[in-house]
């Protein structure tokens, strides 16, 4: 019951703070006409409210404002044209520059003023570091993907498959995939996976010194999408479970957050079933990112990623769930060891949890082994690359020339 109430009263303050949010930038904010005037040297600079006049000079670059709002003009509404003749303002401080274009302008930038209360709010907590944006992109992206992945898991479990399969499992985490991608690829590039981030480290395509931030944020991620499924199914988990939450057995529901092996798969089998499956993933990873195999357009990529995933699933899932992510695995049991199911999450399948972690890691280096060995380092040199080559080596023939010239003549 205090979780419970916890996770209600942090959905009523989160519902709060959305309404007051909307109602701040929909009522109090709305964009208005305002008064302004536009100095270059000592003369006023106008608009015209159709086309612009004749007379307008030619665009000199940067208006400067005097004053916000100054009272001697009425101003067109946003988005009609506005004539200009200098760069230079006497006095005030620079607009942003307007659309290019000889003699005419278009007024499609907001001042200071006209800029809802919202958007103000979220440019003063712009982050400017790069990690921190990228971290924060993983995170995003790996909630993404488990926010579905589990929430497909929960619904089939919770009905007891009147409301989904096995195969809605898979089509769950596949999307949740394709999506999580979409969220963060053009931040951090998307790995959502430890494993990956690992990988590429060892390839030189990604910092080392990232490599504890992005695994960290990933399992942060991962925490939070398991935390907001057991919020959402809180009560359909108390009616299957007999108002208990098992580990193990029939009505067992820590499997809908964390992978647990099947009765007959050993230690060491599920060690080889995560490597398998792991190297599988990097293998086809690396393959649908290389260029210079067979390329594929970028908007393409995330959803062959997330098929990737479900034909791993529908192949490679049934001896202990496919993880293939420690994050992804790691994330959720730490979440329902917290939230009740207590220390049988890490105690079940003889200490089981491990595996999910370490099996991964070991099969993304060897997919990635596998493919660099026998397809990636046998492209061949690309036109920019064999004249660096030629250049380095006509560098080290004319050193040794001198070389030898020197010692001749010494």
């Amino acid at each position: 019951m205090k979780v419970r109430f916890l996770f209600s009263a942090d959905l009523f303050m989160v519902s709060v703070i959305l309404f007051l949010a909307v109602t701040f930038e929909t009522k109090g904010f709305r964009l208005r006409k305002t008064t302004f005037t536009f100095l270059s040297g000592s003369k006023v600079l106008h608009w015209n409210k159709g086309s612009c006049s004749q007379s307008c000079p030619s665009w000199g670059g940067r208006a400067c404002l005097s004053g916000w709002p100054p009272r001697s003009v009425t101003p067109p509404s946003w988005g009609q044209r506005l004539c200009v003749t200098s760069a230079a303002g006497r006095r005030g401080r620079p607009v942003p520059q307007i659309s290019a274009g000889p003699t005419c302008r278009v007024a499609t930038r907001r001042g200071p003023e006209e800029r809802s209360g919202m958007e103000a709010v979220l440019r003063k907590i712009r982050i400017q570091n790069q990690l921190v944006r990228e971290c924060l992109a993983e995170c995003l992206g790996v909630y993404v993907l488990i926010l579905f992945g589990c929430g497909s898991a929960a619904q089939v479990t919770t009905s007891q498959e009147r409301r989904g399969h096995y195969l809605s499992i898979n089509l769950g985490f596949a999307l949740g995939v394709t999506f999580g991608v979409f969220v963060s690829r053009g931040v951090s590039g998307a790995h959502l996976n430890p494993a990956v981030s690992l990988s590429l480290c060892v390839l030189g395509r990604h910092p080392w010194l990232k490599l504890p931030f992005y695994a960290a944020f990933q399992l942060l991620g991962a925490f939070l999408a398991a935390a907001t499924v057991g919020l959402q199914y809180y009560d359909a988990i108390r009616t299957y479970g007999g108002d208990q939450l098992t580990v193990t057995g029939p009505r067992a529901t820590a499997g809908i957050f964390s992978t647990y092996p099947a009765d007959y798969l050993s230690l060491w089998g599920g060690v080889v079933d995560q490597v398998v499956g792991t190297a599988a993933l990097l293998l086809c990873l690396l393959a649908l990112g290389d260029q210079r195999n067979s390329p594929v357009p970028d908007a393409v990529q995330p959803v062959l990623v997330g098929l990737l995933v479900l034909v791993i699933g529908v192949s490679m899932g049934s001896n202990c769930g496919y993880a293939l992510n420690p994050a992804r695995d790691l994330g959720p049991r730490l979440f329902t060891y917290i939230a009740g199911w207590g220390a049988d999450v890490f105690k079940a399948g003889g200490g089981w949890w491990w595996v999910p972690i370490v099996g991964p890691c070991a099969g993304a280096l060897l997919g990635t082994l596998v493919y660099q060995l026998m397809v990636g380092v046998h492209h061949p040199p690309l036109p920019s690359e064999c004249q660096t080559s030629c250049e380095e080596a006509t560098e080290t023939k004319m050193e040794l020339e001198a070389e030898s010239h020197l010692k001749s003549r010494c």
